[in-house]
């Protein structure tokens, strides 16, 4: 089974722009939706050219207010708050389609969901917001032979024993991960470099799919 990462969003949009991505024109949609805890989360959805021939006319159909959904492939960026010289990281996703307008009195509520299926490399424990938790780092092998990685979150919540759990989801195991994408960022050790990678928060315990290695 190959490996592979996306996320579904359903939202409402509150800003549409034209840009660029990796050089070629975009038009980058920023979605948001209502969180389960009340927070409200925006998603920088990002059209490539490819996915239409007139970018231009795609801003008089996805207009501010618009309920839409959208899927793609989640990416943590970066950009440098020039007031502050803060770094802020999001959560973008690159549109495998066009997205598609819902009614938005017919429509379900908001909500973004990722699904990963990858191979672990590495697992350890860590905490989230004080609170114990396993992060799984996990690859998934990309179209253009580049590899991403994504650590996901195992809670407390999820399972009576997370340190039991390192028996299961050990390296190598092909596993499928279900949860919400968040972007995060670390200083690396050494060169006090600002590391982005791709968070997914698992609403689950992720599923093994390969059979248990001999030995």
């Amino acid at each position: 089974m190959p490996t592979k990462a996306k996320i579904a969003v359903i939202g409402n949009i509150e800003d549409v722009h034209s840009g660029k991505f990796q050089g070629d024109p975009a038009l980058c949609l920023r979605v948001a939706v209502d969180e389960d805890d009340g927070d409200t989360s925006c998603y920088y959805c990002i059209i490539k050219s490819w996915l239409t021939r007139d970018l231009e006319s795609l801003k008089a159909v996805f207009t501010k207010g618009r309920h839409v959904y959208v899927e793609g492939k989640p990416r943590a960026r970066w950009h440098l708050e020039e007031s502050t010289n803060a770094v802020l990281v999001y959560t973008s996703v690159l549109c495998s389609e066009l997205p598609m307008l819902l009614d938005a009195n017919a429509a379900p509520p908001t909500k973004a969901k990722t699904t990963v299926i990858a191979n672990i490399g590495d697992v350890h424990p860590g905490e989230l917001a004080g609170n114990p938790v396993l992060r799984l780092s996990v690859a998934v092998d990309e179209n253009d032979g580049d590899t991403s990685w994504y650590s996901c979150i195992i809670e407390e919540h999820l399972t009576r024993n997370l340190e039991a759990l390192k028996a299961v989801f050990t390296k190598g195991r092909l596993v499928y991960i279900k949860g919400q994408s968040r972007a995060k960022s670390y200083l690396q050790e050494g060169t006090n470099a600002t590391v982005i990678y791709t968070g997914v928060l698992c609403s689950e315990l992720p599923t093994v799919l390969d059979a248990k290695p001999k030995g």
